[in-house]
């Protein structure tokens, strides 16, 4: 899968029109460096993708672009969701699990982050 800019306005307004109705506002959507991730959110053990819901900014791990080719598409569907969810709740609260699992590859999407964890990180 070729990311381009284009692609993730594309699964941004898939993901907004088929879980939200339309309703969320994101934006923007960028690529980031790791170090800016664990920056912005030292407490996180792992950074595929963050969301600042004051400025409604998603951004990815800019390692996924080097990988990308072995992604598959509802994974980066999936990510941009779950960064979608926190415009409605800041933690992973109980709502916020509950709205997530909606995903129908919930489980298959996140097996795949864990398998590929390693080179999310270093690329």
């Amino acid at each position: 899968m070729k990311l381009t800019p284009k692609t993730l306005w594309e699964i941004v307004k898939e993901v907004n029109q088929k879980y939200f109705d339309n309703e969320l506002s994101v934006k923007k959507i960028k690529w980031t460096k790791v170090s800016t991730l664990y920056y912005l959110y030292p407490c996180r053990y792992r950074l595929w993708a963050v969301c600042e819901p004051d400025t409604k900014t998603i951004y990815l791990n800019e390692n996924i672009k080097k990988i990308s080719h072995k992604m598959p598409r509802y994974v980066l569907t999936y990510l941009i969701f779950h960064e979608c969810i926190h415009l409605l709740y800041l933690t992973h609260c109980l709502s916020f699990a509950k709205i997530e699992k909606n995903f129908p590859q919930f489980k298959k999407a996140n097996q795949w982050l864990l398998d590929n964890d390693k080179r999310l990180i270093t690329g």
